[in-house]
């Protein structure tokens, strides 16, 4: 029997929301109107290693 509480994709998941919550009311370094240019820089990141295989 298992007794894992997540697995490992909603373990990302649940990393990516701490993080914007540590940036976002603990550090103050993210504002609200950052959010959408840096899921876009995400979003364009992580294309370019889906899209350019060699």
């Amino acid at each position: 029997m298992y007794s894992g509480i997540f697995i490992s994709t909603e373990s990302a998941v649940v990393a990516v929301f701490y993080s914007f919550f540590v940036g976002i009311v603990i550090y103050k370094t993210i504002k609200w109107g950052n959010i959408p240019e840096i899921l876009l820089n995400s979003a364009l990141f992580r294309s370019h290693f889906i899209y350019n295989k060699r």
